[in-house]
């Protein structure tokens, strides 16, 4: 297995406490070639292995991939879990300079096509960008490239884009297990080989429920949160009275 993490089985978790935490469970198996599939997805949980795999939430989100997977050819998308190592396998990844890794297909995150992390809040979600750092992908949304992952970032955290609006490509608003199919229909031509990563985003942006940042030009800062609007004007005079359709609010 060439993907940087051939020695996690015999030099990293041997040594670690509870190593079957880190084996996926029944319901999450390597079973699409990955290499040869079109959209490779990787949901983020920043809790632990152990409470990642028994999340409700993560359960239901799961269990409607699958069903959407069931529905697919197999090489159109395929998905994955990571978690939070424990305090002594991260020392271990670091120590011999192995990357985070999925939970089923034991591949670095940074080789998935999108990733979403699903936090409860703002300081969870800090724990996935520390790991998203030792996987190599960029924390910041500007300073990724078209080799790079697409960060989307659901849950409750995304109901606070403001403090996290520079590290996150997309918020799913709303739920995120409601919302999936259509994000991967909006991403379904999605291939980053091509650099098509603004129409990727863009294509997302018109998903009901998915909050853009790049493509939003104006926030507005209201007593309930932080909203972004769409410039909607194609050319602005100097001095020339807008519109008063040239922002949109989105709802």
């Amino acid at each position: 297995m060439k993907n940087g993490l051939e020695g996690l089985e015999e030099s990293a978790l041997p040594l670690v406490a509870k190593p079957g935490r880190y084996v996926a469970p029944p319901g999450l198996r390597a079973c699409a070639n990955f290499d040869r599939t079109r959209l490779r997805l990787c949901v983020i949980s920043p809790d632990s292995f152990e409470t990642a795999t028994a999340s409700p939430l993560l359960l239901s989100l799961f269990a409607e991939l699958k069903h959407l997977s069931g529905t697919a050819s197999t090489d159109t998308f395929l998905y994955d879990l990571a978690a939070t190592p424990e305090a002594d396998l991260l020392a271990l990844l670091i120590e011999q300079e192995l990357p985070p890794f999925s939970l089923a297909y034991r591949r670095p995150l940074s080789k998935f096509d999108v990733l979403i992390v699903v936090a409860s809040g703002l300081l969870p979600f800090s724990r996935s960008l520390r790991l998203l750092s030792l996987a190599g992908v960029p924390m910041r949304a500007k300073a990724r490239g078209p080799n790079d992952p697409l960060v989307l970032l659901g849950g409750d955290a995304a109901w606070y884009p403001e403090p996290s609006a520079e590290y996150v490509d997309g918020f799913l608003l709303g739920d995120t297990e409601a919302m999936i199919e259509d994000v991967l229909v909006a991403l379904s031509r999605y291939d980053r080989s091509h650099a098509e990563r603004r129409e990727a985003l863009f294509r997302l942006s018109e998903v009901e429920g998915v909050l853009v940042p790049f493509a939003f030009s104006q926030k507005f800062e209201m007593p309930m949160g932080a909203f972004f609007a769409e410039f909607s004007v194609k050319e602005v005079k100097i001095n020339q009275e807008l519109p008063a359709d040239a922002f949109v609010i989105p709802r």
